[in-house]
């Protein structure tokens, strides 16, 4: 089946998802950023900024100075999985 097959309506929906899921991925990695410069992690800053998925990747190694930002992180990124997975089977 093709994707250009499919219903509108579920094609509409699953962009949504996605541009929701992006969304909240960088809001999250934008406060981690503020995050890593306010501890002093200058190079995790630089690295979140150059590369996105970094954040997630901070988020995980310091917990107890993402808890708010890593909420938004791991939101969008199994938005963004699962809209993926979602895209296979379409």
């Amino acid at each position: 089946m093709d994707i250009l097959d499919t219903n509108g309506y579920v094609l509409v929906a699953v962009t949504i998802f996605a541009c929701i899921g992006i969304a909240l991925f960088f809001f999250g990695s934008l406060i981690t950023v503020a995050a890593a410069f306010g501890k002093g992690d200058k190079l995790f800053g630089i690295l979140i900024i150059l590369c996105l998925p970094f954040s997630a990747v901070y988020c995980i190694l310091h917990p107890e100075y993402t808890k708010y930002p890593s909420k938004y992180v791991y939101t969008g990124a199994l938005l963004i999985a699962l809209t993926g997975i979602g895209l296979l089977f379409i």
